[in-house]
């Protein structure tokens, strides 16, 4: 990976981890949205183990993609909870994307 995407993918990341626990806030979602940022100040720290982590969160039951938002109450309605939930999908899908193509980059680097 060059040295320009490389720095495109870990500036995408590190939008994506915190509008991933601003969302995960609105509704409720503190387990989450903390581990997000712990696992998003490692990666900012320049640790890769940050990196193994987040990836970790995706598999298995009980995990990151699990999640599912509920608006905690009736507030918002189903439109908003349904187009929310698409774009926690969307953050999921580009966060797993740019954290695994950073840590084969870093792997293929050492």
């Amino acid at each position: 990976m060059q040295e320009r995407e490389a720095d495109e993918r870990y500036d995408r990341l590190m939008v994506d981890l915190k509008s991933t626990c601003k969302l995960l806030m609105r509704y409720g979602e503190r387990h989450w949205s903390d581990w997000m940022d712990s696992v998003r100040r490692e990666i900012e720290a320049h640790d890769a183990h940050g990196l193994t982590r987040l990836l970790q969160a995706y598999g298995g039951m009980g995990s990151f993609n699990d999640v599912y938002l509920h608006p905690p109450d009736a507030q918002g309605g189903r439109a908003t909870e349904s187009r929310d939930n698409d774009l926690l999908e969307e953050l999921r899908s580009q966060i797993w994307a740019d954290a695994t193509a950073l840590l084969k980059a870093l792997d293929r680097d050492a």
